[in-house]
């Protein structure tokens, strides 16, 4: 890439210009206008993709039927940067007006009852990976499409009412280039030849969401199961199938239906099942009704650890499971989103604990749940059950709140409900809410099979309050040492300090003396209210050394541990048997190092300490997540150079240890691996990590594949270290996540004035660079290594804001402001972000802000603990 060099701060402004455009969104108001408005909805969707290897624009014709109830307010039709041809209303032309956001048509041109729209439009192909996107794969030139429409934007494919409540039956043709396939809802049942290309026709659909309809098109590599009773495919870019494992793909398909439709009692309520791998994916998989698209990450071109695997066979299960909850059973508004995704991410690890080779499952869950008590703590948290007033709020709560609380809070209903009664309740709730939509309080009337469980009520202090409560569990014995009762004390943060009914086990141990392992003598329930509840001991037990609350994982709340325990626990944590126990532990010492009640240099000797003694794969993943979210990404943030050098060093000593040692199993290696490189890099050891490229540091039984080549190379890179550049060039690696690690590298060894007139050029009115594309340059280009590149950009970040804040492409406004932001971890940052705040950003950006704000806060904390322990 050619680059122009010695672009000033003030010309870097001045290029991104106005560049205003409002970003397309929908309100709840107006969603329930156009419910009153219309209903019993059709679309005949007409589409001309037979040009897409060359242009990039489509072409196509939609027919909208619909009953119309006499309203005084125009009807509204969502269509996102296009441009309207022509509309006919009941076969005559309609007067319309188009704000490049929707059609609006006046009241009374619609008849009460029948009415037929058709709309003849053209739009661009997406660059951002919403709408229809298009990408030409650079290995091959072959063309791939496919749609990404939640929460609003299949109003970027073809003019409709999108919103979730409106659900329709959808008849569709699409014209594509002979050597394609094309893929949607239903399978197509008629393929019509033309002079250069051909027509698929797809029958009409079952009623389902806008935003779960979808297409596929390109000259995909398929894989067929047409033996089981639900024909399956797996489809993949043509360079990526040597990476697809497609038996095992199809082998977790067919159990993860046998599973659902057993456990459901409700069979699989599609014709088909498509899954599909698709490049440049904006989010991990997405729902879409029988046509699942994944991101190509699940298809690794290097070695796949079990922690991998896992997560691969989790997602399958989760898309899955919405294809029930979420497709067949829609939200009515984006307010119940969690629900949908709450409910997927709880079911799937019902179904992995059930495979014999992933009974671990829920210790992995765990992880899931980290998530909902990272985002519970922040200043961003809110109600499960949020205020969604606009589409654009929507998409800001895809979140730990949504996804790990959320799911935290279904596995405690269930727990309370009863594993039985819980899946009969959901067998009503599918019969009675099936292709339409409904609330959570339908689906708590379901599950309500007995009287005195009053799930509405217990429902009601979860769903429509924020915060994170805490427990502590204290025993109380007799002179005999024999346990009489048990205290268990709640508490809340005076910022959200509502207290809830909880449910749990607890775990009681005695003295287990020189024994390997560590088992409780004894399992007791708990069901809490209010800030105490003592519960009084009927049978004759010991006093114990150590409660260990939640045993189970069932409750979703923070554990407090009474003080004279800890040196207990931290001293025998190995030896506890129970590996989700040991898992309890490590999330609470995240929350400790947080908070500031425990110093970092101590919880760094105490994790090198452990590190080689933990066996359990299950409890190194909840401890993988330890470490980067608590310890690494934090020293990253450290301004001080030299604390942050001998921290990473001090810690890597474990995982080379574990890649030099030849009894090291695989998975560990890997883990290892991973984390030494990043810490190598945290510690600035160049030739380390030239030596490993260079393979003069090798280790037994492990391969320094391409993956892991570009990780090595891109630490080499942050460090600008020259070599990168050339090797990265000799890298054989055509494919475009290859393309995309060099433009990564390229960015981060530019001088400080190319990086500016990088950035220039990609912010500027004539960029096309894809999200991917800017997201390789933009994460990449001021790497916490060029901390003095940063902050000397800080002057340039601020004043460019305003013409950023209006800038015509999201993406670009959200990726620039996301991965430039010039925080160094100081009081600073505080005032940084609050000036920034002060412009007009969409709502997930403002979110994006203020955790990274929370974070700041987090790493000042524990950086003051560092320096408060060297000075002891």
């Amino acid at each position: 890439m050619s680059i122009r060099v010695g672009f000033s701060a003030i010309v870097l402004f001045l290029i991104f210009g106005p560049l205003a455009l409002a970003q397309a969104k929908l309100t709840q108001t107006q969603a329930q206008l156009r419910k009153d408005q219309v209903s019993d909805v059709r679309y005949a969707l007409n589409m001309d993709i037979s040009r897409g290897e060359k242009e990039k624009f489509f072409l196509g014709e939609v027919i909208i039927d619909f009953n119309w109830k006499t309203s005084k307010e125009p009807l509204r039709i969502d269509f996102s940067k296009g441009e309207v041809k022509s509309i006919k209303l009941n076969g005559k032309t309609a007067a319309f007006t188009y704000d490049k956001e929707a059609i609006h048509l006046k009241p009374d041109i619609f008849k009460e009852g029948a009415n037929s729209l058709t709309v003849t439009y053209k739009h661009p192909y997406s660059i951002d990976g919403s709408g229809l996107y298009r990408f030409v794969d650079p290995e091959d030139k072959k063309t791939y499409l496919y749609t990404q429409f939640e929460s609003y934007d299949a109003n970027q494919m073809f003019p409709n009412f999108d919103q979730p409540d409106l659900k329709a039956k959808f008849t569709f043709k699409v014209l594509a280039p002979k050597d394609w396939t094309v893929v949607s809802t239903v399978r197509e049942n008629k393929i019509e030849d033309q002079k250069s290309a051909r027509l698929w026709n797809f029958p009409e659909s079952l009623p389902i969401s806008t935003y779960l309809f979808s297409l596929v098109a390109g000259p995909y590599k398929i894989w067929e199961d047409q033996k089981f009773r639900i024909p399956l495919r797996v489809m993949a870019r043509q360079s990526l199938a040597a990476y697809v494992r497609p038996d095992e793909w199809l082998t977790w398909t067919r159990f993860g239906f046998d599973y659902y439709e057993k456990t459901f009692a409700t069979p699989y309520p599609f014709l088909k099942y498509d899954q599909v791998l698709v490049p440049d994916f904006n989010a991990g998989a997405m729902e879409n009704v029988a046509n699942v698209t994944y991101n190509e990450r699940f298809a690794p071109k290097g070695e796949r650890s079990a922690h991998m695997m896992e997560r691969n066979f989790s997602t399958l299960l989760h898309e899955m499971a919405h294809m029930w909850f979420g497709d067949m059973v829609t939200m009515k508004w984006w307010d119940d989103l969690w629900l949908n995704e709450s409910f997927a991410t709880y079911a799937s690890a019902g179904a992995l604990a059930s495979h014999p080779d992933f009974k671990h499952a829920w210790i992995s869950f765990h992880q899931e749940k980290n998530w909902g008590y990272y985002a519970d703590r922040l200043s961003t948290t809110h109600p499960i059950v949020a205020e969604v007033p606009d589409t654009d709020v929507a998409g800001s709560n895809f979140d730990g709140i949504t996804y790990g609380k959320g799911a935290s809070w279904l596995k405690l209903l269930a727990f309370r409900v009863g594993t039985e009664d819980f899946n009969k309740g959901l067998k009503a709730y599918f019969s009675k809410y099936a292709f339409s939509n409904s609330t959570v309080d339908d689906l708590l009337t379901a599950l309500e099979t007995k009287p005195d469980l009053k799930l509405h009520e217990f429902a009601k202090y979860w769903l429509h309050s924020a915060g994170l409560n805490s427990v502590e569990v204290r025993a109380n014995c007799s002179k005999d040492a024999k346990l009489e009762t048990i205290d268990i004390l709640q508490s809340a943060r005076s910022d959200h300090p509502d207290l809830r009914p909880h449910s749990m086990l607890f775990a009681l141990y005695g003295d287990a003396g020189s024994a390997d392992t560590w088992a409780p003598y004894k399992t007791l329930r708990a069901d809490y209210d209010g800030a105490k509840t003592t519960i009084k001991i009927s049978e004759e037990l010991e006093c114990p050394l150590l409660i260990i609350p939640n045993a189970s994982d069932d409750d979703f709340v923070k554990i407090v541990w009474p003080l004279e325990q800890l040196p207990r626990i931290q001293g025998d944590l190995t030896r506890i048997a129970d590996p989700m126990q040991r898992t309890l532990f490590w999330e609470s010492l995240g929350f400790a190092l947080d908070d500031g009640e425990a110093h970092l240099a101590d919880v760094i000797k105490f994790t090198v300490e452990q590190i080689p003694l933990e066996h359990d794969y299950a409890v190194i993943q909840g401890l993988q997540d330890f470490i980067e979210n608590h310890l690494v990404d934090r020293l990253k943030d450290f301004p001080d150079r030299e604390q942050r050098i001998r921290f990473a060093k001090q810690l890597s000593v474990p995982f080379e240890k574990m890649l030099v040692d030849t009894k090291t199993a695989k998975d560990f290696r890997l883990f290892a691996f991973d984390f030494y490189t990043s810490l190598l890099g945290v510690s600035e050891e160049r030739e380390t990590l030239a030596q490993i490229y260079q393979k003069k540091i090798v280790w037994p039984e492990f391969k320094l594949d391409q993956p892991r080549r570009w990780e090595v190379l891109n630490q080499l890179a942050a460090l600008k270290d020259p070599r990168a550049s050339g090797w990265a060039k000799g890298e054989k690696d055509p494919s475009d996540a290859g393309a995309l690690q060099r433009q990564g590298i390229e960015a981060a060894l530019l001088p400080y004035p190319q990086k500016l007139a990088l950035i220039q050029k990609i912010m500027g009115p004539k960029s096309s660079l894809s999200r991917a594309q800017v997201r390789a340059v933009f994460n990449n280009i001021f790497p916490f290594q060029q901390s003095q590149d940063r902050l000397a950009f800080k002057d340039t970040f601020l004043k460019s804001l305003p013409s950023v804040s209006r800038h015509k492409e999201e993406f670009l406004r959200s990726t620039y402001l996301n991965a430039l932001l010039p925080s160094s971890c100081q009081e600073s940052d505080d005032e940084l972000i609050d000036q920034i705040l002060k412009l007009k950003w969409p709502a997930y950006s403002r979110q994006d802000l203020l955790e990274r704000r929370d974070n700041l806060r987090y790493c000042r904390l524990m950086r003051t603990n560092a320096n408060a322990t060297a000075q002891r």
